[in-house]
Parts: C-alpha cells; sequence; structure tokens
C-alpha cells in the first residue's frame, strides 16, 4: 500500500516536470540538465539514520522483522536500475520526446 502511494507521489513529480519543460522551458531547461548530469553521485537513499546504522546491521532477520524492517538486499542494484529508467525518462523530456512512465 505504501509503495503505491509513494509511486502516485512519483507520478505527480513528474507531472510537474513535464507541465515545466512544457511551459517553461527556458526556465527550466539548464537546471534538469545540471541534475541529470549530476544523477550519478547522488547517494542511495536509506531509511537508516546514520547513528542507527551498526545496530541495523547487527540485527538479526526475525529482529528487524519485528521492528517493520527488511533488509534491503539488491538495494544498489535497485537503486542503479532507478538512476538508469530517470535519466531515460529525464533525457526524453529535454529532447522533447513523449516520455513514458518508468
Amino acid at each position: 500500500m505504501i509503495a503505491r502511494e509513494e509511486r502516485t507521489h512519483a507520478e505527480f513529480s513528474w507531472a510537474v516536470v513535464e507541465w515545466l519543460v512544457g511551459s517553461h522551458r527556458g526556465v527550466v531547461a539548464d537546471a534538469l540538465a545540471k541534475a541529470d548530469l549530476e544523477l550519478d553521485a547522488y547517494p542511495r537513499p536509506t531509511a537508516v539514520s546514520d547513528d542507527k546504522r551498526a545496530l541495523v546491521a547487527a540485527a538479526s532477520e526475525p529482529a528487524l522483522r519485528r521492528h517493520g524492517r527488511l533488509r534491503m538486499r539488491g538495494g544498489p542494484r535497485f537503486w542503479d536500475d532507478r538512476k538508469a529508467k530517470t535519466r531515460t525518462r529525464l533525457d526524453a523530456l529535454l529532447a522533447g520526446r513523449v516520455a513514458k512512465a518508468a
């Protein structure tokens, strides 16, 4: 349920970006192109604060589940895939092509 809700937030954000590019390209194109170039440097988000990282890393799978957490196996792979899809969609927008939801 949370994932579906987050997806609607993401799609709304893309709709705003699409509108901005369509309505104010001259104002936003440079900023979006810069964001595109900086995408690889953007850190992978995590739900673990720095002060709890060691505690979570040492926790057992059952202990994590009791607290509503799951280990993010494949997190880096998923993150890399998400960045690639974001870049493809952003590049399509900046090139004036119709972007498909990724």
